[in-house]
């Protein structure tokens, strides 16, 4: 793995970006605020998961 954004390097065997790197959330997971379970962000804003998103938008979809 290379990041252009970055003098990235690999520690003990991990990559690892450098402190600061605009890119550091793109190989992030965290939890998603809906459901819990971890995922990898599309968006360095993104807090919900896809599946939980794609859920919300067929239910509002729904209502009549």
């Amino acid at each position: 793995m290379k990041c252009e954004s970055c003098d990235s390097i690999y520690i003990n065997g991990g990559f690892c970006h450098e402190t600061g790197c605009p890119d550091a959330w793109k190989e992030t997971s965290r939890d998603c605020f809906v459901c819990g379970f971890e995922f990898v962000p599309s968006a360095k804003i993104q807090m919900v998961c896809d599946d939980c998103t794609a859920e919300e938008e067929d239910y509002a979809g729904s209502i009549v």
